[in-house]
């Protein structure tokens, strides 16, 4: 069973929708480290994928934030990138080439000119939508 729900701080909700943003008309991608659902950080990460509608991690910069995570004891808790033309979900590609189940996979979208986003888990090839909480930058998390 994947996460319930994943919480997020709002200049981290920030830092992802900036990026998103600015990678437009592209996918932007990154990842999110923290522990259990609690997400400590993100990082950005280069899409080496040249259409624009998927998505690829530099596998470089990929190593390199899951070496930090492990050095820093957290886990990985989310991956997230943007569709610039929709959908609101995981497409059927996003599904098949997933490699980490335990992880929320967040997918950034435009409704009506702004950024918004949804979080999902995937158990056994379908989705599951789970709730994204917004919570206050002093909270304790893991």
């Amino acid at each position: 069973m994947g996460l319930a729900k994943i919480f997020l701080q709002q200049k981290q909700w920030e830092k992802m929708e900036s990026h998103v943003r600015s990678k437009y008309p592209r996918e932007a991608c990154g990842v999110l480290a923290g522990k259990e659902s609690g997400v400590h950080w993100v990082q950005p990460i280069t899409n080496v994928e040249k259409d624009r509608h998927r998505f690829r991690m530099d596998p470089r910069e990929q190593l390199d934030v899951l070496l930090r995570i492990e050095e820093e004891g957290l886990q990985l808790t989310g991956i997230y990138h943007s569709h610039p033309d929709g959908p609101p979900g995981l497409s059927t590609s996003d599904i098949g080439e997933a490699a980490y189940f335990e992880a929320a996979h967040i997918v950034w979208f435009p409704v009506a000119g702004k950024w918004t986003c949804k979080a999902f888990v995937i158990e056994h090839k379908a989705t599951r939508e789970i709730p994204i909480q917004i919570i206050g930058e002093g909270t304790l998390l893991g």
